[in-house]
Order: structure tokens, then sequence, then C-alpha cells
């Protein structure tokens, strides 16, 4: 779970890096891209705000489903149940036969 909690962190970062960039890239002085306009103080914290909301909304989520993930496991190992592929179903079919 914590490959997969890297994982969407990274991905997370990724995603508001892009719209930032789509952001700069829409107010740039020319059609050139030579200069970007500088962004305010209260813009970059805006972003920032933004990319810590969805940072935290992804922690929350991988932590969520880890926690179920967790209780399901726990309530199929207290019940006694067990995995069983479509092998196992048919090699035990097979031998109840003969």
């Amino acid at each position: 779970m914590g490959d997969l909690n890297n994982k969407l962190t990274e991905l997370s970062r990724s995603l508001v890096g892009l719209h930032v960039k789509d952001v700069l890239n829409k107010n740039t002085k020319d059609n050139n891209n030579s200069k970007l306009r500088s962004l305010s103080d209260e813009e970059k914290e805006q972003l920032r705000k933004i990319f810590n909301d969805l940072q935290d909304q992804v922690n929350s989520f991988v932590k969520q489903t880890k926690q179920e993930t967790e209780d399901t496991e726990a309530a199929d190992n207290q019940a006694g149940r067990t995995r069983t592929t479509l092998r196992d179903l048919m090699q035990k079919k097979k031998n109840q036969e003969k």
C-alpha cells in the first residue's frame, strides 16, 4: 500500500504541475512563451493550498482503502474462509466424482 500511496502522491503532484503550467502558459506576455508573467504571492499561496488539499485527499483515500482492505481480510480470516481458485474448485469436484 505504501507503493500505491507514493504513486498517488506522484500523480497528484504531476496533475497540479500540469495545471500550474497550463495557467502560466495562458498568461504569457507574448506568443513565443519567452517570458511568463509573475504570480502574485496570493496566487502562489492559493496554488500551494490547492496542492496540499489534493495531497491530503489522496492520503485520506489511500488510508481509508487500506483500512477497509485490512478489515475485510481480518473478517475473512475470522470466519475461517479461505480463498480458492477456480482450479482448486475444479480439482475438488473432479475428486468427488471419482
